[in-house]
């Protein structure tokens, strides 16, 4: 299937979600992880029959709109692939791949601030954190953080970790809560995160030790491949002194399994980002999340 020509809204995802379910309910499941704080429900599409599990996510932060459209669509485009028996590329065998592993698919974590990118403020229904978030001086097309003006991926309890002035205490937010519970519920095999800009995979985790980091890198590397981006230092982990927290930081140290940070888009993309995108990102991410199964599956079998 060819990607959206347009960003959904965080209703059109919803929607889009129950839809997929709902059409291929033998192979996949919808599930809420969790609540904003605004009261919207954090959405989660889960697909194949394996135990072992790869969780994504999308939309950490409000602004980065182009990837939580383009992630659903993804996986819908691996439904169909699936149900018609193909392999994707003459080596991603869908019907194998699904039924050794799974995908847990978080395309929005952040409703509340993907609402306030991409519908204003006024997206927030809450008078008390309407109040809060127009007070920030922050525009809504440049709006990282949740409904209670928290960056989520400054909010993860692990080695990296700072006290903010926001945010004095970790997993104080409950989009931080629903993601770790999903980690902990789950027996993963890595994690990769989406955001924008920059068409950089980060991989390194300075808290981790020299072979995890190995692991990690040669999984980059064959992602790197896949999507033409550049390959993140170790120098370039955190990009200032309050940048620690992440999810992927969290994950490394608490699962142990490779936790990737790609950034789709090109550095010079302005927010609100441009629905030109849609297409590229999509051609450019399409088979990473396969990728990783394949190379889990390969490391396995051999």
């Amino acid at each position: 299937m060819s990607p959206s020509n347009k960003v959904l809204t965080y209703q059109e995802i919803i929607d889009q979600i129950k839809a997929i379910y709902q059409k291929y309910s033998h192979l996949s499941e919808f599930q809420t992880i969790g609540a904003s704080h605004d009261g919207r429900v954090i959405p989660m599409l889960k697909i194949g029959h394996g135990e072992k599990v790869l969780i994504c996510s999308g939309g950490v932060h409000g602004r980065e709109s182009i990837n939580p459209t383009i992630l659903i669509e993804i996986l819908e485009s691996y439904l169909r692939c699936h149900q018609k028996g193909q392999v994707i590329a003459g080596k991603y065998d869908l019907c194998h791949f699904l039924n050794s592993c799974s995908i847990c698919m978080i395309p929005v974590l952040n409703p509340d601030g993907y609402v306030i990118a991409t519908e204003g403020f006024e997206g927030i229904r809450d008078p008390i954190l309407r109040e809060k978030v127009m007070s920030q001086g922050i525009s809504p097309k440049e709006w990282k953080l949740n409904g209670r003006c928290i960056d989520i991926n400054r909010n993860f309890p692990c080695a990296s970790y700072i006290p903010q002035p926001t945010s004095p205490c970790s997993e104080s937010e409950n989009e931080t809560k629903a993601l770790i519970s999903t980690f902990n519920a789950n027996d993963s095999i890595a994690y990769l995160d989406f955001h924008s800009r920059g068409k950089i995979i980060y991989y390194y985790r300075s808290a981790m030790p020299h072979a995890y980091n190995q692991k990690s890198r040669h999984l980059a590397l064959s992602l790197q491949k896949i999507t033409g981006y550049d390959l993140g230092s170790w120098k370039e982990e955190f990009s200032d002194a309050l940048s620690g927290g992440n999810t992927v930081n969290y994950f490394s140290e608490k699962i142990g399994e490779p936790a990737i940070t790609i950034e789709t888009l090109p550095e010079e993309a302005a927010f609100p980002l441009n629905e030109k995108y849609l297409l590229s990102a999509y051609q450019e991410i399409f088979l990473v999340i396969l990728e990783t199964m394949k190379r889990h599956l390969s490391i396995n079998k051999s």
